[in-house]
């Protein structure tokens, strides 16, 4: 369910996007506020779930995660969707590969976006997974990334 943002908290919002650290008194300053009153704001926010976390951004290169990939999954006709799911799922919380796990519509059931250091450790997490379910899989390596972001689009 939507919260409702007056402009202050849209700015607030994009300003912790930009860089969560920036300081309270910053952040007041652009919108005009006290840095108590935006920091009562950004709890407000956050008790509203509008604010989930705050979060380091990596980079994965750096850190020898050179391999980006998809994995496509179709749950087979005759097997239990729900179990399924959740052996995926399961797995996704586990295998600290995984960086997003979706359910999507069309051709295939789920969608996981993995990163690896290479191609063997791509093939060691899809043996893995194959391991603990009977579900089809396609991988997409990933060639080169041109955008990238955890940024909501605030209007």
């Amino acid at each position: 369910m939507a919260v409702e943002l007056d402009e202050i908290d849209r700015t607030i919002l994009r300003l912790l996007q930009e860089n969560a650290r920036t300081a309270n008194a910053e952040i007041g300053r652009t919108v005009g506020l006290s840095g108590q009153s935006v920091q009562e704001r950004i709890r407000k926010l956050e008790l509203a779930g509008v604010i989930r976390g705050y979060e380091v951004v990596l980079d994965s290169a750096a850190l020898g995660l050179e391999v980006t990939a998809f994995i496509e999954i179709t749950v087979p006709t005759g097997r239990d969707y729900a179990d399924e799911a959740q052996t995926i799922r399961a797995f996704s919380a586990q295998e600290s590969e995984v960086l997003e796990q979706h359910g999507v519509a069309g051709d295939i059931d789920m969608v996981l976006k993995v990163r690896c250091r290479d191609i063997p450790h791509l093939n060691a997490l899809t043996n893995r997974l194959h391991a603990v379910t009977r579900s089809h899989t396609k991988t997409i390596i990933v060639l080169g990334t041109r955008k990238e972001t955890q940024r909501a689009p605030i209007s």
